[in-house]
């Protein structure tokens, strides 16, 4: 098991958040949300994941970063509004 981190920073206005869905075998492995700046852990076995993001951006933007290599690359940046992007990454 490998302990990965998703933190998201939101700058600006009053509200933000972001959705995580992690895809494992074309199951759901975990779901989980930020809300407001933070950090979410997740403890995960080794293999191939679909990372899903959906959310909202405030007036500054987000930035968003997973702790493990991911395709495309981590941290992200969204401006205002809404926040749909996916990502793959390995655990080996």
């Amino acid at each position: 098991m490998k302990t990965i981190n998703f933190s998201a920073e939101f700058q600006g206005g009053t509200f933000g958040f972001i959705e995580v869905k992690l895809r494992r075998n074309g199951l759901v492995y975990s779901t989980f949300a930020v809300k407001g700046s933070g950090v979410k852990s997740l403890d995960t076995d080794a293999g191939l994941y679909l990372v899903s993001i959906n959310g909202v951006s405030p007036s500054g933007g987000t930035a968003f970063t997973i702790s493990e290599p991911t395709n495309p690359s981590t941290p992200d940046s969204f401006p205002e509004g809404p926040i749909y992007k996916g990502y793959v990454m390995e655990i080996i």
